[in-house]
Formats: structure tokens, sequence, C-alpha cells
């Protein structure tokens, strides 16, 4: 990178950073247009509608960003939330399933806004076992998830299918592709200094893309999260939650990342009205963690058991 063009961004960054004393009045979510409900393309197997799971003990985290509510009971009904709140309020229903929660954690099924396949027909029902209940591929034919769908459960899928293209490709290699403004992807370039094969230029590019994230927070945008599937850092299957951890260091709180991951997304794909937290109503999709991702982001890695549409999938562990 030319000095003269390593100053130019420098100097951009630095205009953003100094926005972040003076916060942009961006509307509240409730008040901006509502995208239309996209809808996946999976049929997800229904759970008997009798059937009651109560979460009992865990520390819920909703997804809304509120004071996470300790020793919490959540009621599941069939494929829905039908409760959700202080163990004092929220009761237990007869002949319910039981899962005791102390020294857990319970948030809303995980959102990945920004996912691609690419080949790995595994990788949709590892990222489910890992706690992503829903996954948004922005380019790519939704036949290409058949043999992923075929291999066991995998998440909600919502396809965008190919991009409309034309002669003369900005990437011909890529041509079932498309690039994705919605989410930061800081483990798609997460390149540090000392790493094998990292040239100044890239380092430096991820350094300010970190900054960018930061200063776009700080300044009220809405941040999303995408782990596009793979990262360079991250182990088969952990780029997601690799994700969640660049975007703390970046300087977003756990909480802040965690709504990005849940109802910030499911906003984004108009499907907030059934997912991305956890409320009487809403679809149950959910996931246990181990400990406390609000004080160290690095529990998302321990993955307890994993709920879809009120049915526990299989657990974490292997594909």
């Amino acid at each position: 990178m030319s000095f003269r063009l390593r100053v130019c961004l420098l100097a951009t960054l630095s205009g953003l950073c100094a926005c972040a004393s003076a916060p942009v009045q961006w509307p509240p979510p409730e008040e901006q247009p509502k995208p239309p409900s996209a809808r996946e393309i999976n049929a997800i197997a229904p759970p008997d509608a009798a059937h009651s799971v109560a979460i009992v003990g865990a520390t819920l985290v909703d997804g809304r960003g509120g004071p996470p509510v300790r020793d919490a009971v959540v009621v599941v009904r069939g494929d829905r939330v039908v409760a959700a709140g202080a163990r004092g309020a929220t009761a237990v229903p007869a002949g319910a399933e039981v899962v005791p929660g102390a020294g857990l954690s319970v948030l809303p099924g995980l959102i990945d806004a920004h996912f691609h396949l690419d080949g790995d027909d595994g990788l949709p029902g590892l990222f489910l076992q890992r706690g992503v209940t829903s996954l948004r591929a922005p380019g790519q034919w939704v036949e290409a998830y058949d043999a992923a769908r075929r291999l066991g459960p995998v998440p909600r899928l919502f396809l965008a299918g190919p991009r409309l293209d034309g002669p003369a490709r900005a990437r011909p290699e890529r041509a079932m592709r498309v690039r994705d403004a919605a989410a930061p992807t800081l483990a798609l370039v997460e390149r540090r200094a000392g790493n094998e094969g990292a040239t100044e230029a890239q380092v430096l590019g991820f350094e300010n893309r970190m900054k960018l994230a930061g200063a776009a927070r700080r300044t009220g945008a809405r941040i999303m999260v995408g782990s596009h599937g793979t990262a360079p850092r991250a182990e088969r299957g952990w780029a997601y939650q690799r994700e969640l951890e660049l975007l703390v260091e970046s300087g977003l709180s756990p909480m802040e990342v965690l709504v990005a991951g849940t109802l910030e997304n499911a906003r984004f794909l108009g499907i907030d009205d059934r997912l991305g937290s956890i409320q009487p109503g809403k679809l149950a999709d959910l996931v246990l963690i181990e400990g406390d991702p609000l004080a160290d982001i690095r529990a998302m890695r321990r993955v307890k058991q994993v709920m879809l549409n009120g049915r526990w999938v299989a657990a974490p562990g292997g594909d």
C-alpha cells in the first residue's frame, strides 16, 4: 500500500471516529419501514403440539438488550415460547419436560446474516449444532443446499438464489456469489502481524475494519452478524463465534453483539415477528450456553443444547 493511500485511509477513519462524540439520530427500529418478511425454503419438522419443555434456573438473555434475568424459567409448548421470566413469576406446567438450567444461559437461536456453503455440505448442520438456527445465503443456487438438507437437520435456510449478472463480470471466478454489506464480516479478513503469509496491507486493512465497526456502532449504526461460513483464523464450524469475539474486540459490548446476532438480524430479514428474541408467542429456536457470555463472549463456544422449532437437535461435537 502506498504512503499516500495509507494517509487517505487513516484520515477517513479518523473522521469517522471523531463523529463518535456526536451520535447520529437513527430512527428506532419500530419507526423504520419494515421489510417484506423472508421465508425459509425448508420445512422445519414440528414437535408434538401438546408437549411442554421448561428450562428452569438459567440466566435469560432474551435478545432485546434489556438486563438479563437470573434464575429464570422459559416454557415452550409445541413450537412456541409460552412464558419467559423470573422463576418466582413463571409457573412450570405440570408434566413438562424440565431442563435444569443452573450455570447456563438461555438465548434466542443465533441468526447468520451472511453465509456461504462453498461446497461443504456438512457445514449448515454443524452450524446448527453450534447454536445457529437460521442462516441467510446472499447468492447461491437454492438447489446447492439439497445435499446439506439430506445429511440431517439444518438451520432455517433463507436463500436469496443467484444474483443477476452479465458479461465482463467484476469477479468471474465467483459468478454465483455476491458480497453482502449487511454485516462487517471481520473474521473473513482477520490478519494479524506475525500471521504466516499476512502482508502489511492485509494487517492494516483488518485493523481499519475493526476500528470502522466500532466507530459505526458508536455513531448509532445498527450492527449485524455474518460469518461468511468460513474464516481464515477460525476452525471449521466456528466462524460465527469468531465473528462475535471480534465484534467485542472492536468495541461492542457482549450484549450489543448478542442482540446483533439475534433480533437485529431478524429485523433485517423481516422475521422479528416470529424469531430473534425469547418472548411468548415466538417460535422456540433456543440455545443453551454453559457460563455467561455477557461476562465473556467466548462462552458462546460452550454450546450445551440447541432447540429448533421446539425440538432438541443433535448434541454438538461432531458432524
